[in-house]
């Protein structure tokens, strides 16, 4: 290809992505960037239909998204950690978050698919709960369902209307829902309705002082039943996944924000910072501030040289 169809884009953090081609024929785009979005524990802030005709590559690395990909028609070539696989119409990918992963397309034809780019403290998490974090593609045997929800979240992100933040949250947390079902289809029941409401509820609340009774009534069960139905379902206790969320939305801040070590312990349900340094200190091996600044130095010394920055 010509060297004018080469750009590489570089994210926030380590993160970049290498495209070969056309990056803007045949593609329709929606996005919204709020803070308001960006303080919930699921969310998307990008969407994508694409139709392209002509030859393509896209090489993420460390991406610091969940892409969910639906093929709607042709096939593609598909890179998961240095394995190839090639999906067709009614294929569903997933480009997990801070790994390597991309895609090919050798002009033949042409492909259409729909892209939505996901977010937020709580979605590694989530993904784990739900059986998603070490699958990166399937078939699904109906695209209709998959495809509303791909329209509702486009078209939120299209209205950007302030106060509709939480709805486009939780449409994407019943899209991963929906998806885990069709991935696990004949395994139903390891995913009953209680199991998901209470899910539902603790994502949206995890940042506040929450009791076992409120759970278990969310799920619409008493304490004794929410609790076997975790360990059977997710192998862990309603607390333990709650303290679990709580902890990768403070690896999150960290991360990404300036905040004080405070106002993160706060902000993601620990009210006590005192304990959360502690609880944070016997889970990852080091304090909260030690984190912060090995996330920084690792930020520093992995990123490669880029050259001129070509995003935009």
């Amino acid at each position: 290809m010509a060297p004018a169809e080469f750009a590489r884009l570089d994210y926030e953090n380590t993160g970049y992505d290498l495209l070969f081609g056309d990056r803007k024929r045949g593609i329709r785009r929606f996005h919204w960037y709020s803070l308001a979005l960006m303080k919930q524990p699921v969310y998307a802030s990008y969407a994508m239909e694409v139709v392209r005709k002509t030859p393509y590559r896209c090489r993420h690395h460390y991406y610091p998204y969940l892409g969910i990909e639906l093929i709607l028609s042709g096939r593609l070539d598909y890179f998961f950690a240095g394995e190839l696989r090639t999906l067709s119409a009614g294929s569903i990918a997933l480009m997990h978050r801070n790994r390597d992963s991309g895609f090919e397309f050798n002009g033949k034809d042409e492909y259409r698919k729909l892209v939505v780019l996901l977010s937020g403290s709580a979605l590694e998490t989530i993904c784990r709960s739900l059986g998603l974090e070490e699958i990166h593609s399937f078939s699904i045997p109906d695209m209709i369902p998959s495809i509303q929800y791909f329209q509702e979240i486009m078209q939120l992100l299209k209205e950007q209307e302030p106060g509709t933040e939480i709805q486009l949250s939780e449409k994407v947390y019943s899209f991963l829902l929906y998806l885990a079902s069709v991935r696990n289809a004949g395994k139903e029941e390891l995913y009953p309705d209680s199991l998901r409401r209470s899910l539902a509820f603790l994502e949206r609340n995890f940042d506040k002082p929450l009791q076992i009774e409120e759970i278990a009534t969310a799920g619409g069960v008493s304490v004794s039943s929410i609790v076997r139905i975790f360990h059977r379902c997710l192998g862990t206790t309603p607390w333990r996944f709650l303290q679990k969320l709580r902890l990768d939305c403070a690896k999150e801040l960290l991360q990404n924000s300036d905040l004080r070590i405070k106002e993160i312990a706060v902000r993601s349900g620990f009210n006590d910072p005192l304990y959360f340094s502690s609880f944070f200190h016997k889970e990852c091996g080091c304090s909260p501030r030690r984190f912060r600044e090995k996330e920084l130095l690792g930020t520093q010394i992995s990123k490669p040289f880029c050259g001129k920055n070509s995003k935009g």
